[in-house]
């Protein structure tokens, strides 16, 4: 295969959700054509996409150092460079910035966003930080606080209560409860006696913080959903936009009803309450 049929494959992959599948092929076509700029503009871009959507400033470094390996194999390809740019001042580094953009004027004289940004990047005082993992945690950290600040109004408190306050109990499913991703009580129901909200509230917390972590180790994104089990209990999670749901079964409940209950769950009643489908 040609590294081209190696890059467009990956990119089909990336667009229907296969992320991961998408970055294998890439890894296997470096190996194979270490001096193909497309392999490393495509993972650049996965990269970046996966940090737009879950904040790993693992994915933003990743996504920095393979644009920089096709430039340095391209160095006539200006938009990549005008791309670095951008993301150069998104994190504060001004001078890195106007380093690229100014070679992007040089292959595309009077590009009228090059010139833009490295206006800008004139004006940005020097950074407090030149590393670039510890640029985009910083950033992570201020995208963070503007979404917990956010969260609230884009769900619906009260909506939200009031839908899971009417949730039609299903066989051996003792409670469901919702919470943000640093832990925050959103609502809760409990269909039965068996658990207590404040154990499931605290439960719901470390397993999030737990599989989360998990996941950013083994640089495969942020957690999206899993089954905990055990003998007596079981709990199925799922994150939902920037909300985590968890729903406390009991242990000998057959699986997959309990999995086509959330699903019913998500796609009748929050993808309604946000106005959209999957």
């Amino acid at each position: 295969a040609s590294p081209t049929s190696y890059a467009m494959l990956a990119e089909l992959y990336n667009e229907i959700g296969e992320t991961e599948k998408a970055l294998e092929i890439c890894r296997e076509a470096v190996e194979k054509f270490p001096n193909y700029e497309g392999i490393y503009l495509v993972v650049g871009k996965i990269r970046y996409n996966r940090f737009l959507q879950e904040g790993l400033p693992r994915d933003g470094v990743e996504a920095v150092e393979n644009f920089e390996k096709a430039v340095k194999l391209n160095n006539a390809n200006y938009k990549t460079m005008v791309r670095l740019g951008r993301l150069y001042l998104d994190l504060g580094l001004a001078d890195r910035a106007a380093a690229r953009l100014n070679s992007a004027l040089i292959h595309a004289p009077g590009d009228e966003e090059a010139t833009e940004l490295l206006r800008r990047a004139s004006e940005m005082p020097p950074p407090e930080e030149e590393d670039l993992e510890e640029c985009f945690k910083r950033l992570c950290e201020a995208r963070r606080a503007e979404e917990d600040s956010e969260i609230i109004l884009r769900f619906g408190l009260d909506e939200l209560n009031e839908m899971i306050a009417h949730l039609e109990p299903a066989p051996g499913v003792h409670m469901v409860v919702a919470i943000t991703k640093d832990g925050r009580r959103l609502a809760s129901k409990a269909f039965d006696g068996t658990l207590q909200e404040e154990a499931a509230l605290t439960c719901a917390r470390q397993i999030y913080s737990a599989a989360n972590d998990s996941c950013e180790r083994m640089d495969i994104g942020r957690f999206v959903r899993g089954v905990f089990a055990g003998k007596k209990l079981q709990v199925h999670m799922i994150r939902f936009d920037d909300m985590i749901v968890a729903l406390f079964a009991d242990g000998r409940a057959h699986r997959r009803i309990i999995e086509q209950y959330l699903d019913r769950f998500i796609d009748d009643e929050l993808y309604a309450l946000r106005g959209g489908g999957r």
